[in-house]
């Protein structure tokens, strides 16, 4: 089914990574940057895309020190519920 109008986008900010090990390649000229979610406004329910970069993970906390933002804060920032939620796309950066 074809869209007549684009769908609004959100950019959510979910969580700013602060840090980076020393190993890492960017780790000379590193500069903190956000971590993003997307929601689209679908006609048929909001879709988001990603989650963050979760929370309580010891390894990711002591390598990235992120500042993050409770999803749902970051969805009722544009005023939606969870419940307002259809779909659910994670994406992944690596080798499979």
């Amino acid at each position: 089914m074809a869209l007549s109008t684009l769908p609004q986008i959100d950019c959510l900010v979910l969580a700013t990574v602060n840090t980076v090990p020393e190993w890492h390649p960017e780790h000379g000229t590193f500069e903190p940057f956000p971590v993003h979610a997307w929601l689209i406004r679908h006609p048929h329910g909001a879709i988001l895309v990603d989650t963050g970069v979760g929370i309580g993970n010891e390894v990711i906390d002591e390598w990235y020190h992120p500042d993050t933002t409770p999803l749902l804060d970051a969805l009722a920032g544009v005023g939606v519920a969870a419940s307002d939620i259809s779909a659910l796309v994670v994406t992944e950066v690596g080798d499979h």
